[in-house]
Order: C-alpha cells, then sequence, then structure tokens
C-alpha cells in the first residue's frame, strides 16, 4: 500500500513541476493534493484518538 502512496506522491510533484502554469494546476487539482496528504496524516490522528 505504502508503494502506491509513494507512486503516487512522484506523479503528482512530477506534474506539478511540468505544469506550465503552475498556480492554476495546483489550484484545479487540489482533490489530488488531497489525496496525497491525507494517508500521511493517519498515523497523527491514530495518535490523537488515544487516551
Amino acid at each position: 500500500m505504502a508503494a502506491v502512496w509513494v507512486i503516487f506522491t512522484v506523479d503528482y510533484v512530477v506534474s506539478l513541476a511540468l505544469a506550465k502554469p503552475r498556480g492554476r494546476w495546483f489550484v484545479t487539482h487540489l482533490y489530488d493534493l488531497l489525496i496525497v496528504v491525507l494517508p500521511a496524516l493517519r498515523p497523527c490522528a491514530y495518535c490523537a484518538s488515544r487516551p
């Protein structure tokens, strides 16, 4: 599962780097950013839920 997340992250970063209007690409692909960021935050949610 981690390999898929890493591949998707690399794809996102490369696509952002190759985009000509980067700002517009970033704004129109916020959903993709959430897909990259949310799995990384999962351990934080686990730690916060523990007493």
